[in-house]
């Protein structure tokens, strides 16, 4: 006969005296000490600096900088689990369509400096509205490459090619935080430069803006609908939303900016929310990211609840399956009437849960794990956390 199965690790080591991760009925993904390094929080930290700089600059060479220190902290994100192969192939096209779209940016600064002589964004209004002669060729020339880099960092067409694969390759975490917060970056690069900048300029640019819209509008959810990969969905899902947040902008006026800020905010929100849901239910070695990973949710999760005093996990009222399952500790099965109590200690490890059937069953060590959340214990409080 074949060997017994390993007994699972401990739920948490005493020399630690620390916290450390467990899981639930519920619940899902690796822990967070294994799932982000010291440096993810460093490179999401300079990332936000990136955007704060971008958000408070008042000269394109400022806002040049900003965006760079988004960009790098974001190519690095996308690489962080060096053993992924796929995660190092997002990144490396990341990085080199970003230079690409970084070099048109700063070649379009070099254009708008040479015309104007100002890299301040009033003193660019200020020239462009009071010599015609500078509404010239060298100052659209200037504003084209301008727009690449703000349509690329966008993610927009025609320059959209990064965004499904870094979505897809990069890890869930980090996926969420491309998706979410650099947008509003986005939408403050975009704001300065059209606005505050050239504002003056909108007759010229509001049809570039208004054919990079609509081609993102069409492309994004036309092709989203094809998409099995749910990440890649919701790549293809954020190309189709920089369209409508674009359409607010090509309006040019306080109305239609005041739209695409709240659109930009209302998609950030969302977006983190729902690569939040793909984080919940992956786990470690494995993530959720094809659209089967999402069906039948319904018997798949279940609220539970930790019972400190007791040390137990309660699986609450609205729960109708009953556990039966056979471990080395020895799972107790009770009934579905009410609240039914496992054993802490064994139900943590307890296999997938809508595989359990009302009458008696075998615990099968071996079998596919189903989504579960994290549930953090912590050693000095003894408190549990999501």
């Amino acid at each position: 006969p074949p060997p017994p199965p390993p007994p699972p690790p401990p739920l948490f080591h005493a020399e630690d005296g620390k916290r450390d991760c467990t899981r639930s009925l519920v619940g899902s993904e690796m822990c967070i000490r294994d799932r982000h390094k010291g440096e993810f929080y460093t490179l999401g930290l300079f990332g936000l600096l990136g955007m704060m700089i971008m958000m408070s600059a008042n000269s394109l060479l400022t806002m040049y900088l900003g965006l760079e220190t988004l960009a790098l902290s974001q190519y690095a994100l996308v690489a962080i689990d060096r053993k992924n192969v796929v995660s190092a192939e997002a990144a490396m096209k990341y990085f080199v369509l970003g230079a690409i779209a970084s070099g048109s940016f700063l070649y379009g600064i070099s254009w708008i400096y040479g015309t104007t002589g100002h890299l301040q964004f009033d003193s660019i209004a200020n020239v462009v509205a009071s010599d015609p002669a500078v509404n010239s060729l060298g100052l659209w020339f200037g504003l084209a490459f301008l727009l690449v880099g703000i349509a690329f960092k966008f993610g927009a067409v025609p320059f959209h090619m990064w965004l499904p694969d870094v979505y897809n390759g990069a890890r869930s975490p980090v996926t969420l935080y491309v998706a979410s917060a650099p947008k509003i970056a986005a939408f403050a690069l975009t704001f300065r430069i059209l606005v505050d900048g050239l504002g003056g300029l909108h007759p010229v640019w509001n049809d570039m803006v208004m054919v990079i819209a609509v081609l993102s509008l069409l492309l994004g959810n036309i092709v989203a609908i094809a998409q099995s990969n749910i990440k890649r969905m919701l790549a293809y899902s954020t190309i189709g939303h920089v369209g409508f947040i674009l359409l607010g902008i090509f309006v040019g006026t306080e109305q239609g900016y005041a739209a695409a800020l709240f659109y930009t905010l209302t998609y950030v929100l969302t977006a983190a929310a729902a690569f939040g849901i793909v984080i919940v239910l992956s786990r470690k070695g494995y993530e959720a990211e094809s659209m089967s990973d999402f069906r039948g949710l319904n018997v798949r999760l279940y609220p539970v609840q930790w019972d400190v005093d007791r040390g137990v996990l309660r699986v609450l009222e609205s729960a109708t399956v009953e556990v039966i399952t056979e471990g080395s500790g020895g799972l107790n099965a009770q009934d579905r009437s009410g609240r039914t109590i496992v054993p802490a200690f064994d139900a943590l490890y307890a296999r997938k849960f809508a595989n359990y059937q009302p009458s008696p069953a075998t615990y099968d060590p071996n079998a596919d794990q189903g989504p579960m959340l994290i549930v953090c214990y912590d050693a000095f409080t003894g408190a549990m956390q999501p």
